[in-house]
């Protein structure tokens, strides 16, 4: 009997490793290594932001369709007397809150993953050392 390949393999992410800069004979990372490092880590950084921001503008899309007085979606939640077309639009605009909500969950799992791979691929030490190289 054959052996049975296992298909519920979950996805690894194989290029965490930590980096690991350059050293000389005296023990001193090399500028360019250090430079290479930094504007990768630079380009971490600045991915989080971005994502950190689309985080923002989607939390406050989605207060303002729930919050607002003015919002259609809130005028036809509250409405006591819906006609057919009113529950037709409502029910378009929840999926409209909805497609944001799954926006946001991708959103911030997408912000926990690249928080464990800055954490994963550059140690504090390194971080501390390339740091220090841009105050020189």
């Amino acid at each position: 009997m054959a052996a049975r390949k296992d298909t519920n393999k979950k996805y690894a992410n194989l290029h965490m490793n930590p980096i690991v800069p350059n050293k000389d004979v005296n023990g001193e990372y090399y500028p360019e290594s250090v430079k290479k490092y930094k504007r990768s880590y630079e380009a971490t950084l600045s991915h989080i932001s971005i994502r950190e921001k689309e985080r923002e503008k989607l939390l406050s899309k989605i207060v303002k369709y729930e919050t607002s007085t003015r919002s259609r979606f809130h005028v036809l939640l509250h409405k006591s007397d819906k006609d057919e077309n009113d529950h037709v639009e409502l029910n378009y605009r929840i999926q409209g809150v909805e497609e944001l909500y799954n926006k946001l969950y991708l959103c911030e799992r997408e912000l926990r993953d690249l928080d464990r791979f800055k954490t994963a691929v550059y140690p504090q030490e390194i971080v501390d050392q390339i740091l220090k190289g841009e105050n020189q």
